[in-house]
């Protein structure tokens, strides 16, 4: 599948979600004439493409690796583990590229990562890590400073402070499996329009901009694995058909348009739920928050077999 790579030339948002994704790249094809309209109604009969949620990638002396969101894994209050296992399991945010891998595939079980984090000297990371690659990744918050200047009197009004992230030896990538490659010119012609532009909240105060590349990443697909796991946002529409087999951060969506209308709240999954392989619950939506002008929030999943709790 293919990996789209934004290495920040400038602060940056800390991570760029599915929903925020996909409406950006829709904003930009229509600016380029492209007819967003047909793009977006092709989703809610055969979606031409599933999109992921931007993730941290690493640069390193053998190429870029690439983190992934730690899968949200069922109760271990019966594995026997340490209280202080259980702890540093909580706090892991993203896995690396090899635990991910082996995640999928089943080579590497719950009992496993448990065992490796007891062992582990660590107690506050945030990245399980099976290799010793990512030495000399950072990021950083940075506050920004701003001045308010009146445009008649040209006097200086008020000082203010944004904040962004930094990124050193490395960025944010994010995922498209395409099923149909003939939108394929149209999303690269957005991804390079936005590159130029920026992206995030601030890009009228020069933020948000980055520098566009491709690569390809082969992650084994495992859609017959009994659990499978979301590298986007989802919006089921149904949540019952997994019964109690689902582990998930419910994440609520609000907000106003840009002419101050609230949009319609609406709640999905996070990245990194987890759920029973049930065919009938992952009829994902894009749902419309406001009808006039239609404004939309991409929730389709983005789905990878998990084996590591087969």
């Amino acid at each position: 599948m293919q990996a789209v790579y934004l290495k920040p030339c400038s602060t940056f948002p800390a991570t760029i979600h599915s929903n925020t994704l996909f409406g950006a790249i829709c904003r930009t094809m229509d600016e380029l004439g492209y007819d967003t309209g047909g793009f977006i109604e092709r989703f809610s009969k055969n979606p031409p493409l599933e999109i992921s949620s931007c993730f941290p990638y690493i640069d390193t002396e053998s190429g870029k690796s690439h983190l992934f969101p730690m899968p949200h894994l069922p109760p271990t209050g019966n594995s026997g583990a340490e209280f202080e296992t259980l702890k540093k399991l909580k706090k892991i945010q993203y896995v690396d590229e090899q635990a991910f891998m082996e995640m999928v595939s089943g080579v590497l079980k719950i009992s496993d990562i448990l065992t490796l984090l007891e062992k582990s000297e660590e107690t506050d990371s945030k990245i399980f890590s099976r290799s010793g690659s990512l030495k000399g990744c950072s990021s950083a918050v940075v506050d920004i400073p701003h001045n308010q200047i009146n445009r008649l009197s040209s006097a200086s009004e008020q000082f203010f402070h944004t904040s962004g992230m930094q990124f050193h030896d490395g960025g944010l990538f994010f995922l498209i499996r395409y099923h149909d490659r003939d939108c394929e010119e149209a999303v690269h012609a957005s991804l390079r329009l936005m590159a130029d532009r920026g992206i995030g909240q601030r890009v009228s105060s020069g933020q948000g901009h980055f520098d566009l590349s491709f690569g390809e990443i082969d992650i084994p697909d495992n859609r017959n694995a009994p659990y499978l796991t979301t590298l986007s946002r989802f919006m089921p529409r149904d949540i019952s058909p997994f019964g109690n087999k689902i582990w998930y951060d419910l994440v609520t969506i609000r907000g106003r348009s840009t002419d101050g209308v609230m949009k319609k709240r609406v709640m999905m999954l996070g990245e990194g739920s987890v759920f029973s392989n049930v065919p009938e619950g992952f009829s994902g939506q894009i749902a419309t928050v406001r009808s006039d002008p239609p404004v939309i929030e991409y929730g389709l999943p983005f789905l990878v077999g998990m084996g590591c709790l087969s």
